[in-house]
């Protein structure tokens, strides 16, 4: 009877959760969720709405611990490769790129054609120096799915640094230009393939487009200033 009773408070304390993510109040769900994972600890479809809530709002750490505690479940009534991507995510916006790539190996594992593991694999080596493999990524992304306009913008910034084919970096980025063009970050890739071919004018145009888009953006801006200083502006 007891257990009854705490299924429905569980039961309630969801739907109300569920209420508040709706209306995007997650820190409001996270109290709600707290009530209920202090009913039941190794719930799952709690630690999994507290880890998403914790994403949502910024908590990486406590996401990521969330996340960890169900992994350690083992449990099949939640999707563990969507757990290992938003695990894996969480880590890379706190700067742990090995343990992020850590987790995406966990996934690709279980999925080895899982298109947002090989990009947030693929943005975790580049972060970790390794240009070259997470070029490989990109490219198995491209194989999978062609039309895959975040991957073609990746790839061909990555060209453009790494010193690798710029032809084939502007096809690309003009690519994903063309789906989204009042995109910042395909701007700023655009642009910044530009600077790389020494087409510094339409470099310019092009960053100083994304910089009003995303004036908040330090990748932007440093890249406008690098196209400023080729070209005598300061």
């Amino acid at each position: 009877m007891a257990e009854t009773n705490i299924n429905i408070r569980l039961k309630k304390f969801l739907a109300t959760a569920f209420k508040e993510f709706q209306n995007n109040n997650y820190t409001t769900a996270i109290k709600i969720l707290t009530k209920a994972h202090k009913l039941d600890s190794n719930n799952p479809e709690i630690l999994y709405n507290l880890g998403v809530a914790s994403c949502r709002i910024e908590q990486y750490v406590e996401a990521i611990d969330y996340f960890r505690r169900l992994l350690e479940l083992r449990t099949k009534t939640v999707d563990i490769l969507q757990v290992l991507r938003l695990i894996s995510f969480s880590l890379l916006k706190l700067g742990l790129f090995d343990d992020a790539l850590l987790y995406c190996m966990q996934g690709l594992d279980l999925h080895n054609d899982d298109t947002v593991l090989m990009h947030l694999s693929a943005y975790a080596l580049d972060m970790a120096g390794k240009s070259e493999d997470a070029i490989e990524y990109y490219m198995k992304i491209l194989e999978i799915d062609p039309e895959n306009i975040s991957a073609k913008n990746s790839l061909a910034y990555l060209l453009a640094k790494s010193g690798g084919d710029l032809t084939k970096a502007t096809k690309l980025a003009v690519e994903a230009l063309s789906v989204d063009p009042n995109n910042p970050a395909y701007l700023d890739t655009y642009g910044f393939v530009m600077y790389k071919t020494g087409d510094f004018s339409h470099a310019n145009a092009y960053l100083a487009k994304a910089q009003s888009l995303d004036p908040t953006s330090k990748e932007i801006r440093y890249h406008l200033a690098m196209v400023k200083k080729a070209i005598g502006q300061k």
